[in-house]
C-alpha cells in the first residue's frame, strides 16, 4: 500500500510540474566529472607536449639514426649568410661526412676525412663564428657518395674563390675496409695498363686542340697537355665508381691560364 501512494505521489508531482512548463525535453545533462577540470596553464602545457611530440616524429633524424640505416651521414653541418668588410655577401656551406659504424678502416677513415676538411675550411669557420669582417676564401665544402654491390665510394670536395677545388676519394667494402687502387680497380674491370690508356683517351677529348690557338700559345699548350699526359700524374690520380657503377678519376689537369694546373673529375 505504501509503494502504491509513493508512485501516486510522484505522478501527481510530475503532471503539476508539466502544467507548469518546468520540465525540460532535452536530454539530461552529463554528470559532473570526479576529476576536476584542469587548469589553463595544464592544457597549455599538454598542447605543448603535443607540438613537441609530432615535431619530434616529423623532424629529421639525428646523425647517429641515420648512421644506422645509411653507409655514409652527414657529422658536420654549417650553413648561412656572411658579409665581409669590403662589401662581398656570401652563402656558405659546409657539410663533412663519415662512414656508419665502426668496423674495418672506418674511424681512421672519418677521421682523415674530417681533418681534410678542416685543413682547409678551418679559418673561414673561424672568419663566421666572430663576424671578423675577413674575405672567405672557400665557402662550399661537401660531398656524394655511391654504393655499388657492397663497394662504397665517398668524394669529398672543398671549393675556393680561385676555382682550384679539391677532391679526396675514398672506397670502402661491405666490412669497412678500405680499398686499395688495384682493387678499385678490379671492381671497375680494369688494370692500371688499361685504366692509362682509357685515361690518356678521356683526357685527350677534354683538351683544346692546339691548332685553334695563337700560334704563339700553341707550345706552351702541347706542353701543358703532355705533363697532364705524363705516367706519373695519371698514376697519382684517386680513383672511385660513380653513380653508373663506372670508374672515375681525380686528375691534375695543367691549364693554359690562371694556375698552373686544378683537379678535375672525369669519368671513364
Amino acid at each position: 500500500m505504501k509503494k502504491i501512494l509513493s508512485l501516486v505521489l510522484i505522478l501527481s508531482l510530475c503532471l503539476a510540474l508539466t502544467a507548469c512548463g518546468g520540465v525540460s525535453t532535452s536530454a539530461p545533462a552529463a554528470p559532473a566529472p570526479t576529476e576536476p577540470a584542469p587548469e589553463e596553464s595544464s592544457l597549455e602545457a599538454a598542447a605543448e607536449t603535443s607540438t613537441e611530440s609530432l615535431s619530434e616524429e616529423s623532424a629529421e633524424p639525428a646523425p647517429e639514426a641515420v648512421a644506422e640505416t645509411v653507409p655514409v651521414f652527414t657529422v658536420y653541418q654549417k650553413e648561412g649568410d656572411y658579409s665581409d668588410s669590403v662589401g662581398n655577401d656570401y652563402h656558405y656551406l659546409f657539410r663533412i661526412p663519415a662512414f656508419s659504424g665502426e668496423s674495418g678502416d672506418t674511424l681512421r677513415l672519418n677521421t682523415e676525412t674530417y681533418d681534410f676538411y678542416m685543413s682547409l675550411i678551418r679559418t673561414e669557420l673561424d672568419y663566421i663564428e666572430e663576424n671578423a669582417g675577413h674575405s672567405l676564401l672557400s665557402y662550399n665544402a661537401d660531398y656524394k657518395y655511391h654504393v655499388n654491390g657492397d663497394l662504397v665510394s665517398l668524394l669529398c670536395h672543398v671549393s675556393n674563390d680561385w676555382g682550384q677545388t679539391r677532391y679526396r676519394a675514398v672506397n670502402i667494402d661491405a666490412v669497412g675496409r678500405e680499398l686499395s687502387r688495384a682493387e678499385v680497380l678490379k671492381a671497375a674491370g680494369l688494370d692500371e695498363e688499361s685504366f692509362l690508356a682509357l685515361a690518356a683517351e678521356a683526357l685527350k677529348a677534354s683538351f683544346s686542340d692546339p691548332e685553334n690557338l695563337p700560334e704563339a700559345a700553341r707550345p706552351y699548350a702541347e706542353e701543358q697537355n703532355s705533363k697532364t699526359l705524363a705516367e706519373d700524374n695519371l698514376l697519382n690520380t684517386q680513383l672511385f665508381l660513380n653513380g653508373e657503377g663506372k670508374l672515375s678519376m681525380v686528375v691534375r689537369v695543367f691549364v693554359l691560364a690562371g694556375p698552373d694546373y686544378i683537379w678535375r673529375v672525369i669519368d671513364l
